[in-house]
């Protein structure tokens, strides 16, 4: 169970056998819709992220230079509000972000708590794969909110720095390498894996729905595959108050994604949903509505919950594996449905027989 994230990721991004179907013949416009993510959502979420984790460290050397206990206060803010600015851009997990290795770097948990501590004061490469579960945003809230840590280590300190380092200057590189990303993502037109399209649908669209919310915040800790609740697999941990906030986030973007809605503004642009409800007016089906209707009802699901994750993965797991239900209806939707509607090539498998 441990790193989560990665493992769950590699394993069922596979590339699944059989050959990539025929191009839909239609006349809507897919690269408006691939125009408006990049533009008014990709870009915006690797702008906030960047900002945020330097207000972080902005606040990280206050609190050095003071050493009070009120600018500490003001490091898990900002820790909150860049792990929250994450949320929003996690999903585009493809391109830039798969090459720099974003990931691995920014939020694999349950993090190694062991390795950190062995990691303080001694000598350790970030790099390094054995690496992956102490750093990124679990490792500094460990860091910040466990009652074992002494803040007057300089060792301690130092850890925090070049973690907090390492993810800037992952960041940094995915924004800059989106520059010269945009175009050939953007005028990567149709519907076969090599497509924006496809390449959205195989990165984001179901996987990321699929590993990172439904399995990583749900399954796993509600103990949906195993029968058993894991409340040490929760996502905010150490701060224990922030896992529904991060969860709610994280879908809220997906749907946005959905939707067409900016990042900045939140207005609704050229959608994918637009595309399932032009071609549900060629064949005849209701997927618009359908997938409407769930994408409310999960986001409904996820705010009713109690902000501590922990507590109901200890006392009524139940509730985290209900939303992951309704989770899985939506996959199952999108997986067999619309994206048979719209002639996307799928070209991963999973492990579940969804």
């Amino acid at each position: 169970m441990r790193k989560v994230l990665f493992s769950l990721a590699t394993f069922l991004l596979l590339i699944s056998c059989g050959e990539e179907g025929p191009q839909q013949s239609d006349s809507f416009d897919r690269k408006a819709v691939v125009t408006q993510i990049v533009d008014e959502m990709i870009l915006p979420s690797y702008a906030d992220l960047s900002a945020a984790l330097t207000d972080l460290k902005s606040d990280y050397n206050a609190y050095l230079a003071s050493g009070s206990p009120s600018a500490i206060e003001d490091v898990k803010a900002s820790w909150l509000e860049a792990y929250l600015a994450w949320q929003d851009a996690a999903m585009w997990n493809f391109g830039p972000a798969e090459d720099n290795g974003l990931l691995p770097a920014m939020n694999i948990y349950p993090t190694d708590t062991v390795q950190i501590l062995q990691n303080i004061g001694g000598t350790y490469d970030l790099n390094s794969i054995g690496q992956i579960d102490a750093q990124g945003f679990p490792a500094l809230e460990y860091l910040l909110f466990s009652n074992g840590i002494d803040w007057n280590n300089a060792d301690v300190q130092a850890y925090f720095d070049n973690v907090l380092a390492r993810m800037e200057n992952k960041v940094n590189a995915a924004k800059s390498d989106w520059d010269d990303y945009r175009s050939t993502f953007i005028n990567s037109e149709g519907t076969d894996r090599g497509s924006a399209l496809g390449i959205l649908f195989n990165h984001t669209y179901l996987p990321y729905l699929e590993v990172h919310i439904r399995e990583a915040k749900f399954g796993i800790p509600g103990g949906q595959r195993t029968g058993t609740a894991l409340p040490e697999k929760v996502e905010g941990l150490y701060s224990r108050v922030h896992s529904r906030e991060l969860a709610s986030r994280a879908f809220a973007a997906y749907r946005r994604a959905w939707t067409g809605m900016s990042h900045i503004s939140h207005t609704a642009g050229p959608a994918l949903i637009d595309y399932v409800k032009y071609m549900d007016g060629r064949n005849g089906t209701e997927l618009n509505g359908e997938l409407f209707d769930q994408l409310d009802e999960i986001q409904l699901a996820i705010d009713g919950l109690d902000a501590d994750f922990y507590s109901i993965a200890e006392t009524n797991p139940q509730q985290l594996n209900d939303v992951w239900v309704k989770q899985q209806l939506m996959v199952f939707t999108i997986k067999t449905e619309i994206s048979s509607a719209l002639n996307v090539t799928i070209s991963y498998v999973d492990s579940d027989g969804d």
